[in-house]
């Protein structure tokens, strides 16, 4: 007999070593099963019926938690109990029976070439930061992974240590370039990460600068920047591909969200 918490450890080894997730991955995994733990008690995984987890999904849904997470829970739940089959604990897939809810069809939000300039125009002590997120269209995951050996700029290039360590090289423009070269030797060969703060004094901050750059801290956010970035390279004709790969998409499905009813043909029609 296996209880939840017996499993996490040997759950965390296979995550790590076998399928080489990310460990940011990796922690909301196992934070997804110390949910299920916290939710049903430290039971024997087997014993777990598919009404328990109805019942743990309607117990998100009460909290007010966002489809999205739900969706994500439940893909995580699956890999657990493909872990759990794999380890011959129990072959029912329970989460596979679940209802997923359908992921909701939101527009973009993406900045104007004016508010992308008051955003990145505005002083503050991380503007560095600000404007890494929008030259670059990084996640705020890539961001404050970005160290000052990333920098290449001999090379013209900074290495993005991407999502699911899919890490990836991309092009310094030149306006960037110089102000790097800038902020470089103005701290004498600095070294480590660039933005050496964690996630929450780094969300803390942004709201404070969207705010001082006269925006709305509930209607932009991190990715906000990274819609913004796809948008415009869309508006400026370049191939869907090009903005894929510079983007650091999996599946070109994901580019397509960018090509909004701004383009040409659409507005004509």
């Amino acid at each position: 007999m296996v209880t939840l918490n017996d499993a996490k450890k040997p759950y965390q080894l296979y995550l790590q070593h076998e399928r080489k997730l990310a460990n940011q991955t990796i922690t909301a995994y196992l934070a997804d099963i110390e949910r299920l733990q916290a939710f049903l008690g430290n039971v024997a995984i087997e014993d777990i019926t598919l009404a328990d987890l109805r019942a743990h999904i309607r117990d998100m849904s009460k909290a007010g938690l966002s489809t999205n997470t739900i969706r994500r829970r439940i893909h995580s739940l699956n890999t657990f109990y493909k872990w759990c089959d794999l380890e011959g604990i129990t072959s029912e897939a329970l989460p596979r029976k679940l209802h997923v809810p359908k992921r909701p069809e939101l527009q973009p939000r993406w900045l104007t070439a004016d508010e992308l300039r008051r955003f990145t125009d505005t002083p503050s002590r991380l503007t560095i930061a600000w404007k890494l997120l929008a030259w670059f269209g990084l996640r705020r995951s890539e961001l404050l992974a970005l160290t000052w050996e990333d920098m290449r700029l001999e090379d013209e290039v900074i290495i993005v240590r991407g999502k699911g360590n899919r890490d990836r090289l991309l092009p310094i423009p030149h306006a960037m370039l110089d102000y790097l070269q800038n902020e470089v030797s103005a701290r004498e060969n600095p070294t480590g990460r660039i933005v050496p703060i964690g996630k929450s004094p780094f969300a803390r901050a942004f709201k404070r600068h969207v705010r001082n750059a006269g925006l709305d801290p509930d209607q932009v956010s991190p990715h906000t920047l990274r819609h913004t970035f796809g948008s415009m390279l869309i508006q400026r004709g370049v191939d869907v591909s090009i903005i894929k790969d510079l983007l650091g998409h999996k599946d070109i499905k994901t580019t397509l969200v960018y090509i909004h009813i701004r383009r040409p043909s659409l507005v004509a029609a």
